[in-house]
């Protein structure tokens, strides 16, 4: 730890992490029209990687979504380590330096003043200061366990609307599933007719 005689002001600003962009999964289900001609609706699969959910549409997994999967993955990890730095040493040296910075208070109130001013000039910042550094290091840790329960609610959110999801597009299958069936029982008995007929006219003077 560095003893100088100037108080240090320790920095105080933050800078926000960025959210990475979200993907048009929550539109579907898309309307039967707007799928390739003849094709049967595949159902997602619901699924997560490290707690990150996500909508399995094929395999393998696409690179796109797979790079998106792991950066958020990176990301949170170097929250979390930055988290236990501040909570470790960070804080420990937070609190040498107030310590220090406590000790140089009390040289002020101790100091009898001078004409040459030295007091105020070197012994003036730590007395009017009440910047703390565990201050500074513990408004870090709130930020960053914020950042933390923030995308917890993010992820708990997004797994409900994927599975909403997967709900819409699995009743909308099983009813085109019926639908084709209904189909394909309406070709069979119109198919029955133009065969009775046939033989009926074959059978006819």
């Amino acid at each position: 730890m560095a003893q100088s005689s100037t108080k240090r002001t320790p920095a105080t600003s933050i800078t926000p992490v960025s959210s990475p962009a979200s993907s048009n999964i929550l539109s579907r289900p898309r309307a039967l029209s707007l799928l390739p001609s003849g094709a049967h609706r595949h159902v997602p699969v619901w699924a997560e990687a490290n707690g990150i959910p996500f909508l399995r549409t094929k395999k393998p997994v696409p690179n796109s979504l797979s790079g998106y999967i792991h950066k958020r993955i990176d990301r949170r990890q170097a929250r979390t380590d930055r988290l236990a730095l501040y909570e470790g040493l960070a804080m420990w040296e937070a609190r040498c330096e107030d310590e220090w910075d406590d000790i140089l208070g009390w040289a002020v109130q101790s100091r009898p003043n001078s004409e040459d001013g030295v007091r105020d000039a070197v012994f003036g910042v730590a007395a009017e200061s009440e910047v703390k550094w565990t201050g500074t290091i513990h408004a870090m840790i709130v930020h960053l366990r914020a950042q933390q329960g923030a995308e917890r609610d993010k992820n708990l959110r997004m797994s409900r609307a994927l599975l909403e999801v997967v709900r819409k597009e699995r009743a909308l299958a099983e009813q085109e599933r019926r639908n084709r069936g209904r189909a394909k029982n309406r070709d069979r008995r119109r198919q029955k007719k133009v065969v009775s007929k046939a033989k009926q006219d074959k059978l006819e003077p």
